[in-house]
């Protein structure tokens, strides 16, 4: 039996999600305590469900989304540059690359 995968309700989730995402970026004050943790769950939780989708690949969709959450918090610390970007981009790909082999 073959199992079919139900997307119309991924899709929902997913625009779901990002609408989250935007209402946080747009409308939220940004000096609410709260407000940090929100916009890093809900950019985790869009980026992880849609990559996951794009990729169908749960394991993937982890890392990368991962990666796009640190590099927003490495931003946010004030030490996001290229240097960084590159070093989590090698350290990323090297992670998926071992998993993918073991």
């Amino acid at each position: 039996m073959r199992l079919r995968k139900n997307l119309l309700p991924a899709f929902f989730i997913i625009l779901v999600l990002w609408s989250l995402f935007i209402f946080i970026v747009m409308l939220v004050d940004p000096f609410l305590p709260w407000a940090l943790p929100a916009f890093f769950l809900s950019l985790f939780s869009a980026s992880f469900l849609t990559i996951s989708i794009l990729l169908a690949n749960t394991r993937r969709g982890f890392l990368y989304s991962s990666m796009i959450v640190l590099l927003f918090l490495f931003r946010y610390l004030g030490i996001g540059n290229v240097v960084s970007l590159l070093l989590l981009l090698g350290f990323f790909i090297t992670v998926d690359f071992y998993l993918s082999r073991s």
